[in-house]
């Protein structure tokens, strides 16, 4: 964490301008995450910004995730349990694997 206070937190990840368009899944993920999907749900619980679902949309991901919670869009974030709470709640997405 870079800081216990949330405001403090929040300016330096403006500042730092991580560049989005460099991620990439790694190699082998969405085998594996096919592969898994087929056994079990995979949600991704994450503290990032906005557009965790979109970036895992145009990587080929996402019909193998029921469940896409960004802390970003939705105002918790790790280790807060409600976050969990919120994604036990939620319906899952259908497969397009299954």
């Amino acid at each position: 964490m870079l800081a216990d206070d949330r405001k403090i937190r929040q300016l330096i990840e403006a500042e730092a301008g991580y560049p989005k368009e460099l991620e990439q899944p790694y190699e082998g993920a969405k085998p594996a995450l096919q592969a898994l999907a087929l056994r079990y749900r995979i949600g991704v619980i994450a503290n990032q910004s906005a557009g965790t679902k979109a970036r895992l949309t145009r990587w080929g991901l996402m019909p193998f995730i029921s469940i896409c919670l960004s802390s970003a869009e939705i105002g918790l974030e790790k280790p807060d349990p409600a976050i969990f709470r919120l994604a036990l709640a939620r319906p899952a997405a259908n497969h397009a694997t299954r």
